[in-house]
């Protein structure tokens, strides 16, 4: 028989890891709940501190304008030890810097570009592995490509999607951006080939995931770039693509090989007698890999289809 000692509280009793996963849980479903956990105990607070600074939430301006002087306020690493309070080192701490949940009103807001100037800075550039400015036109493409770009060296994840971005932002941005594994540049309309193909060949053979949906100028020169060079590519989205044919499809299949999703929604130079073809060539469902089709005319689907 196991005797458990009573004098330890059942809150110090389960293990670290367990805490860590139901304070992850907690900050997705309801953040508040976190900032009262975290005042339970020292080693709650330490957990929680971490999870809840981790991907810190923005809603509107104010709360990211607050987030930022907390850090700035806060003492630096070399005086940890002049610290007579516990001090936690908040900067440390962020993995996630995800703006989408700001008002409309705040993404387009112009100073949104200052502010994640003043933050970049302070954040430990070595943590921050995932940055999501999904329809964030507050940002501008001047202020992206020479004052913020130099910033993610080490963004494994980065999300500009509906962000205007153009050619010429993508061609100073994508150097920079040495450890990308996903990508998304959906609805940039004025985006073209140029881009996709410095894309491929600079961060191509470290590249997992990339969304071009609805980049209207993608065509199958952008599909032989990555073919070519971003062969270990899991999931590629060319949604509304027009210029994406049958040739470039198949390019792509056939290089590669660890391909599991590929969306082709709109797509109408791509028919469903080629895919049942490819998938009688390449093994298509051998190799699970789910194609994503749909032709649409005039905005009426004609049919769908999945494999």
């Amino acid at each position: 028989m196991k005797i458990v000692n009573s004098s330890i509280p059942p809150c110090a009793r389960c293990p670290p890891e367990i805490i860590y996963h139901i304070f992850e849980i907690l900050r997705t479903l309801y953040q508040p709940s976190l900032f009262s956990c975290i005042l339970v105990n020292h080693q709650w607070n330490a957990i929680g501190t971490n999870v809840l600074w981790n991907s810190p939430k923005f809603t509107h301006m104010r709360s990211l304008d607050k987030f930022i002087k907390i850090i700035e306020n806060s003492p630096s690493s070399s005086n940890f030890q002049q610290q007579s309070t516990v001090y936690h080192p908040y900067a440390t701490y962020i993995r996630t810097l995800d703006l989408t949940y700001l008002t409309e009103h705040d993404r387009n807001n112009s100073s949104l570009s200052s502010h994640l100037l003043r933050l970049l800075p302070l954040i430990h550039i070595e943590n921050l592995h995932t940055l999501n400015l999904s329809f964030v036109k507050g940002i501008t493409n001047n202020y992206l490509t020479k004052l913020l770009s130099p910033f993610f060296n080490n963004v494994r994840t980065l999300n500009l999607a509906g962000g205007s971005r153009s050619d010429t932002c993508l061609s100073s941005i994508i150097p920079n951006c040495s450890r990308i594994q996903n990508l998304s540049l959906a609805w940039n309309t004025s985006l073209s080939d140029a881009s996709i193909n410095k894309i491929a060949t600079i961060c191509g053979d470290r590249l997992r995931t990339l969304d071009l949906t609805n980049c209207e100028k993608v065509s199958d020169r952008s599909m032989y770039s990555i073919s070519q060079y971003c062969l270990k590519l899991r999931e590629l989205r060319v949604s509304y693509c027009r210029g994406v044919s049958e040739e470039g499809v198949k390019a792509v299949i056939e290089a590669c090989e660890g391909l599991k999703l590929l969306d082709l929604v709109g797509c109408l130079g791509v028919d469903k007698c080629f895919l049942l073809k490819c998938n009688e060539e390449f093994g298509l469902t051998r190799r699970e890999l789910k194609v994503i089709w749909r032709r649409v005319t005039d905005g009426n689907t004609s049919w769908a289809d999945e494999n």
